[in-house]
């Protein structure tokens, strides 16, 4: 059960801080009973739905849509290591594509990407390894820091 009404959110000055887009992309996004790459779809005119899937994704990530969809639901926060708690529970259980973009979401929060600019010890590199090998994935690359 929702927090608040679409109208009282609308009201919110957060959300009059998002583009038209954006603004169209969370109302969507409740509309739709959270599918967001539908909404992102409709909101954004994406070519596809694995465009509009990462950048759905992309968008939710904001800190500003994340806040007015909480405040819509009326969910608390959560830290970083409950999110990795949760990712890792779904990871467990995920198989191919879905297992693939978990464990990459799952190296990116533990800063065990590529993007990462830090150097990584080799307990990190083994951990990734062991990660990528529970998930039988072939693709991800495990770069030396």
């Amino acid at each position: 059960m929702p927090n608040l009404t679409l109208e009282q959110l609308k009201q919110e000055p957060a959300f009059n801080q998002l583009t038209d887009k954006a603004k169209s992309f969370v109302e969507a996004f409740i509309k739709l009973d959270g599918n967001y790459v539908e909404a992102c779809k409709l909101s954004y005119n994406t070519k596809d739905d694995r465009s509009a899937r990462a950048f759905g994704r992309e968008l939710l990530s904001k800190p500003t849509v994340s806040q007015l969809l909480d405040k819509y639901y009326g969910t608390e926060p959560v830290s970083k290591e409950q999110f990795e708690g949760y990712v890792w529970r779904l990871l467990k259980n995920a198989k191919g594509r879905e297992a693939k973009e978990l464990a990459i979401l799952f190296a990116r929060l533990k800063g065990w990407d590529k993007a990462t600019t830090e150097k990584r010890s080799e307990t990190k590199h083994d951990t990734l390894r062991e990660l990528i090998a529970t998930t039988e994935l072939d693709t991800v690359e495990v770069t030396e820091g």
